[in-house]
């Protein structure tokens, strides 16, 4: 694999372990985790755990990006999933808590 592909798999993996444990897109499947398990389960934990996901994020794309890395789907997914990323990190640096709205203003 190039450098460019690992780099690319890199930021898939920061942005669907995002997408899984933190953003608010998918909070109703954490809470129906957490409803449905329990708030101290280890599948709630794991839901929650962006170093507990990450493995196995990592685990589904290092093959595709081993195989498919060169494809123009896997650039162009790569490269969305980098600059999403990478905005929202610029974005908490710059806004810092305005990020997230909260309804208290």
């Amino acid at each position: 694999m190039s450098l460019g592909v690992v780099l690319l798999a890199f930021g898939l993996v920061a942005r669907i372990t995002r997408l899984i444990t933190d953003d608010y897109i998918t909070g109703w499947a954490r809470a129906w985790i957490i409803r449905r398990f329990g708030p101290d389960s280890h599948i709630a934990y794991l839901a929650t755990c962006p170093w507990c996901v990450s493995p196995w994020v990592a685990g589904a794309v290092v093959p595709i990006a081993y195989y498919w890395g060169h494809t123009q789907a896997f650039l162009l997914a790569g490269l969305i999933a980098i600059l999403s990323w990478s905005y929202a990190l610029c974005a908490m640096w710059l806004d810092g808590s305005k990020l997230i709205d909260d309804g208290q203003d």
